[in-house]
């Protein structure tokens, strides 16, 4: 799986709460993104190893956001 700089993905947390946007805004090498959210204001950047896209794709907590 190979992400594209600003893809969209959606991030479903909690059930009971609104998803998360988060944008891919680096390829960090080695299967490694970077994801760029706002939570409240505030800019956080994540960095996602290869197995944990994965993980969070198959289990339904990120859905990608197509046009």
């Amino acid at each position: 799986m190979k992400l594209p700089i600003g893809q969209l993905i959606q991030i479903t947390i909690d059930e009971n709460r609104e998803p998360l946007l988060a944008i891919v805004t680096d390829e960090c090498g080695n299967g490694t993104y970077e994801l760029t959210r706002v939570v409240d204001e505030k800019v956080i950047k994540s960095l996602i190893p290869y197995h944990e896209l994965v993980r969070n794709f198959s289990s339904g907590h990120f859905k990608l956001i197509l046009d």
